[in-house]
């Protein structure tokens, strides 16, 4: 898409350096295109970015608004463009957005997530952390929105996580505490991913590894919940049973791998980890 270009690469090559003499001809194949009922995604897409590509921002802006609010309100690729464009204008300015700002910018991301899939809004999700991070008040309200997100989404393991990257995120900001309230709300939404809960229990077995004992019961609450969707997975088990080995006693971890071979129907596939 020929959107805002990630940082390190080039501008879309298709409007490249415009030149004065070829701007306004541009500009009227657009504006014959929009009204000739001919706009697709794509050149809708081309359009804004031209405008910005001039340091037009307030045209770029009203087009896409006009573009999302008409013909093309179902454009995934429009939407992704118009609330890029909104936040990466606060992200970019070194002062603080306001609160009406804030406000602006929520209620786009919204709107623009009910058009587009989870699967694809990872770039806006990012943006929209960073965007908000130093607001309290509507990082709480992102936070929401992303549970309402989440649930619509399912417990899909295929491709960007946003459970993940929000726990990420509250973790390299504000601590495991605050990281482990968020994944506690995430696993209590319907069907959440087993790649998830391995994220889960990751971030918990790092600190048991460290020597915090609460972290340990954790990750075992971890894995006896996810054994309670996916008990039938073998490799969890086995993981399981090697942080009994590494963390647990002989008693907790001879106990995962009778539970694991009772469990299992392919009890066979099932390889007791050896003693550390």
């Amino acid at each position: 898409m020929d959107a805002i270009a990630p940082e390190g690469e080039n501008e879309p090559s298709k409007v490249s350096s415009p030149t004065e003499d070829y701007i306004p001809h541009l500009l009227v194949v657009y504006e014959k295109a929009d009204m000739g009922e001919c706009m697709t995604e794509d050149l809708a897409c081309q359009y804004v970015s031209f405008y910005l590509q001039l340091g037009r921002l307030d045209e770029a802006r009203k087009l896409a608004d006009r573009l999302c609010s008409g013909k093309l309100s179902d454009s995934e690729k429009l939407w992704i463009l118009r609330a890029s464009m909104e936040m990466k204008s606060f992200t970019d300015d070194s002062s603080a957005p306001s609160k009406d700002d804030l406000q602006h910018v929520l209620g786009l991301l919204r709107s623009a997530l009910t058009k587009v899939s989870l699967s694809k809004a990872e770039d806006l999700w990012l943006m929209a952390l960073k965007c908000f991070a130093k607001d309290k008040k509507y990082l709480d309200k992102l936070f929401e929105t992303t549970l309402i997100s989440v649930a619509k989404d399912g417990g899909s393991d295929d491709g960007f996580s946003l459970s993940s990257a929000i726990v990420n995120f509250m973790l390299q900001k504000d601590g495991i505490h605050k990281a482990r309230k968020a994944y506690k709300r995430f696993l209590a939404l319907p069907h959440p991913g087993l790649a998830f809960y391995r994220r889960c229990i990751e971030l918990e077995v790092d600190l048991a590894s460290a020597g915090d004992r609460d972290c340990l019961a954790n990750a075992r609450k971890l894995y006896e919940s996810a054994l309670a969707t996916y008990g039938q997975n073998v490799t969890l088990w086995q993981d399981y049973h090697k942080l009994e080995i590494k963390l647990g006693t002989s008693e907790t971890a001879n106990a995962v791998c009778w539970r694991a071979r009772k469990t299992l129907k392919n009890s066979a596939a099932f390889v007791a980890a050896p003693d550390l």
